[in-house]
């Protein structure tokens, strides 16, 4: 029988029915009354229609769950604490720990939807394995490059800023690039393609693919306008291998790209990157080959993925984004003076991949 504040809950509409459903055929499959998983389950149903793959117990224990003002009608629900909490959802048959095959994994204090706690794991091993490639580029040519794309950086911070994230890029195979609105995206976009075009020492044209989660057209327009921006900067050579136009990142991937049959790319350039979601992220990924250079740009005040876990929001939205490890500082110094920023003493992590371009005032 379904208990009187879950049923009122879903009538008040301060849960959906989706969440209502889930709980209740949560306690279907666990064979008997149990108000911890009952609660739990529509918590994290609930929760990814917020933007989280997860619910963790320890805030929530103790607290009044769902009480709001707006709805006087509500019966007041408690959660437990947290020791009933997680002995309750580890002794139910349809919570599991990580890696076991059950609807729900409960991994630490953290309670995942599988499916959500896979695409994470997935993805978590994809981010790893790139950001295992970091290849310095030679000296000359790379100074030669900043200098003819970049002349007198150090005299104007947003252009340094732009210098910077050529540089990295140049040397991790997966970037991620926080810009603001207001920052020229055409000059940024194609001076970064172009510093990779310059550095590639192949004998084939570079293969660039660049794709948005959504509107294409916005993307081709600034191609565009990086291309008029690099005319009289490079030559007609590095121009003709600036790509033409953009494509959906669905259309990109189509129903034919995974690990077994990857995209054979130089470079994939993904724009608007805050809306993507965990699920077609660690799709993503798992379609590229290792040595395919990933550069996620995007602005972390963009909406939210429709899915649940925008990752990259996340991301950005860290306090300690530019904090680089004692290499990468060296590194960035050597190329961008005057580079300042304070050094992670932590060593190589993923923040070597991160790069937050803040507005300049003015």
């Amino acid at each position: 029988m379904t208990p009187d504040w879950l049923q009122r809950a879903a009538a008040l509409k301060v849960i959906r029915p989706i969440d209502h459903y889930f709980a209740c055929f949560m306690q279907q499959l666990h064979g008997s009354p149990s108000t911890e998983l009952l609660l739990a389950s529509c918590l994290v149903s609930y929760e990814c229609s917020l933007g989280q793959a997860y619910i963790e117990l320890a805030p929530l224990c103790n607290h009044p769950i769902f009480a709001t003002p707006h709805h006087p009608g509500l019966p007041t629900v408690v959660a437990p604490a947290l020791n009933t909490w997680i002995k309750a959802l580890t002794q139910s048959p349809v919570v599991g720990q990580p890696g076991d095959h059950t609807p729900l994994i409960l991994d630490q204090h953290r309670l995942y939807l599988a499916r959500y706690w896979a695409y994470e794991t997935r993805l978590t091993d994809a981010f790893k394995q790139r950001m295992a490639h970091t290849q310095t580029p030679q000296t000359e040519p790379l100074q030669h490059t900043l200098n003819t794309l970049f002349p007198h950086a150090e005299a104007n911070p947003e252009l340094n800023g732009q210098k910077t994230a050529a540089a990295l890029a140049a040397r991790q195979h997966l970037m991620m690039i926080f810009a603001p609105p207001e920052m020229h995206q055409a000059i940024l976009l194609g001076r970064l393609l172009a510093t990779l075009i310059m550095l590639d020492t192949s004998e084939h044209t570079y293969r660039i693919e660049l794709a948005a989660t959504t509107d294409t057209a916005a993307l081709t327009h600034t191609l565009t306008q990086a291309k008029q921006a690099l005319s009289s900067v490079v030559s007609a050579n590095v121009c003709a291998q600036l790509p033409a136009s953009a494509s959906t990142l669905q259309h990109l991937l189509g129903g034919t790209y995974d690990a077994q049959n990857p995209l054979h790319l130089d470079l994939l350039v993904i724009d608007a990157a805050a809306m993507l979601d965990v699920a077609l992220m660690a799709r993503l990924t798992e379609a590229l080959t290792p040595t395919t250079r990933l550069i996620l740009l995007g602005d972390s005040t963009q909406l939210p993925a429709i899915r649940a876990r925008h990752l990259f929001k996340d991301i950005g939205q860290a306090d300690w984004t530019n904090q680089y490890s004692a290499a990468q500082t060296e590194y960035l110094q050597f190329f961008c003076p005057p580079y300042t920023n304070r050094t992670n003493k932590t060593g190589p992590t993923i923040q070597d991949n991160i790069l937050l371009l803040r507005p300049i005032p003015g």
